[in-house]
C-alpha cells in the first residue's frame, strides 16, 4: 500500500501505510549515466528517521518488452508488455 510522486524539477515524495503507521519518503529521483533510474529517499514516520538511501533500477529490452529490475541482483520482471496488459506494472502511473 504505497504511491510515489515524481516531479519534473526530479523531487520525489512517497508514502506507504502498514501495520499501523503510516511513513513517507521525501527525496529526488535521478538518472545515470549508465541508464539507471534511481531514487534517493529518506524515510520518517512518527516513531523514526532515516538517512537518504539510494535506490537503483536497470531496465532492458527482451523479445520486445520492458524488463526492470532492482539492482544489483534483482530478479527481471516484465515492466511493459509490447502490446498493453492492465497488469503491467507501467499502468500504475499517472500524470500528476
Amino acid at each position: 500500500n504505497g504511491a510515489a510522486y515524481f516531479g519534473l524539477d526530479r523531487r520525489l515524495h512517497a508514502w506507504t501505510a502498514g501495520e499501523d503507521k503510516a511513513v513517507v519518503g521525501e527525496g529526488r529521483w535521478l538518472l545515470t549515466d549508465t541508464g539507471k533510474m534511481c531514487m534517493e529517499l529518506a524515510w520518517r514516520s512518527k516513531t523514526y528517521a532515516t538517512k537518504p538511501k539510494r535506490t537503483c533500477y536497470s531496465h532492458r529490452i527482451e523479445s520486445g518488452n520492458i524488463e526492470q529490475r532492482k539492482d544489483p541482483d534483482g530478479e527481471w520482471y516484465d515492466f511493459k508488455h509490447a502490446k498493453d496488459d492492465p497488469a503491467d506494472e507501467h499502468q500504475k502511473f499517472e500524470a500528476g
